[in-house]
């Protein structure tokens, strides 16, 4: 439950310029209206007019329950797949006139005589837990947090949300370092196992060798047939895995989105990426230079003498 104001839904960006949209509806503008995240909406099954009870807080007893002053729907808001999707919306308002009466944080007798209504339209939030700010500079974000930290009239904290999740990344670091150790097992032994089929294929293909020898290729055109045989190989591994995984995203992508919030972004290729990409060509290059040097040892007549 996040009370908020107007400037929210006008805003708000995700995902570079995305903004806020309502599927339905519209911000809520009463004091006891509340707009919802698309999965609140379809996993409750509210829709536009249902009545909300707020609840929050653990304590002894349980929940606390504000079933003396529900909410009505006044808009769902569009999908994002970002933690919007999983929040309720009201205004500051709300916040404050469904404590009203809450003294030490009990609910209200019904004979205190509290109602509502009495303070509607004089409702004004006393404090805030958050609130976003953006710098038009990277150097004015710096300074005011700087400002914001060492404010003494007030305990405040400001963060930088980029500089908090690389801190989160390089958190769980360590897990991406072991997918890319697994990963590069796996390139060596199908490496390792390109070059077993070539080199264990030369005995059966020496007479096919010879033929070429005998047509007028040298050595050095046998060997690089093979380097080429090599590279053609490895190419062929980078674009099927490539297409596998893209292939593998799109169809995934919907399903992370849907049950995580994560959205996989279909991008070109980064420097790095085409960096690991050259290296596993170079790779299966090298890989083909044995069995090319074997052919190359190899004679004429070795090829086509008749063996009994």
């Amino acid at each position: 439950m996040v009370a908020t104001n107007q400037d929210f839904y006008a805003r708000y960006h995700y995902r570079g310029d995305r903004t806020i949209r309502f599927r339905e509806g519209r911000a809520p503008s009463a004091v006891l209206e509340v707009a919802l995240g698309s999965d609140v909406a379809e996993s409750l099954r509210y829709g536009l007019g249902s009545r909300v009870a707020l609840t929050h807080g653990v304590s002894s007893t349980g929940l606390v329950s504000h079933d003396d002053s529900p909410f009505t729907v006044a808009g769902i808001l569009d999908r994002t797949g970002t933690p919007v999707d999983r929040s309720l919306y009201i205004t500051l308002q709300g916040m404050e006139a469904v404590h009203l009466g809450w003294d030490d944080g009990a609910p209200p007798f019904a004979d205190d005589g509290v109602t509502q209504a009495d303070d509607m339209k004089t409702l004004r939030p006393k404090n805030i837990t958050a609130f976003l700010v953006g710098a038009k500079s990277r150097s004015a974000v710096l300074r005011l947090q700087r400002e914001v930290n060492q404010f003494e009239a007030e305990p405040l904290m400001a963060i930088i949300p980029g500089v908090a999740l690389a801190e989160l990344w390089s958190t769980i670091g360590y897990a991406e370092q072991a997918l890319l150790l697994v990963t590069s097992c796996v390139l060596v032994t199908g490496l390792f196992s390109m070059l077993v089929a070539l080199y264990s294929t030369l005995n059966e293909r020496r007479r096919e060798l010879a033929v070429f020898r005998s047509l007028g290729m040298s050595r050095w055109q046998i060997g690089f047939l093979l380097v080429i045989e090599a590279q053609f190989c490895t190419w062929a591994g980078v674009a099927v895995g490539a297409l596998m995984a893209a292939g593998a995203m799109a169809l995934c992508r919907p399903i992370v989105e849907r049950q995580f919030g994560i959205l996989l972004v279909l991008e070109p290729p980064t420097w790095t990426t085409l960096g690991y990409l050259a290296a596993v060509l170079v790779a299966g290059t090298l890989a083909g230079l044995l069995p090319a040097w074997s052919a190359f040892r190899h004679s004429l007549n070795d090829g086509l003498a008749i063996r009994v």
